[in-house]
């Protein structure tokens, strides 16, 4: 069972930016398998729909994982 988490680059309060990252973090057995930013902090927020995959993970999990985030990216568009 995967859970998908929300993420900030702000989560202990120590980020020095106005404006931080935001996404998602899929998480498996308390560790993260991938992570999926929709708006990537500072004014322009660039890096945003960059994923991060597990290098270790199945193929399929990994199709999984990449269906599930492009379709949360239609979402929030």
């Amino acid at each position: 069972m995967i859970s998908i988490y929300p993420a900030s680059s702000n989560k202990k309060g120590d980020d020095t930016r106005s404006l931080p990252a935001f996404g998602y973090e899929f998480i498996e057995k308390e560790k993260a398998v991938s992570c999926l930013p929709y708006y990537g902090g500072s004014v322009l927020g660039m890096n945003k729909n960059i994923i991060w995959l597990r290098n270790n993970l199945y193929a399929k999990l990994k199709l999984v994982l990449a269906a599930a985030m492009t379709a949360m990216l239609q979402i929030k568009a």
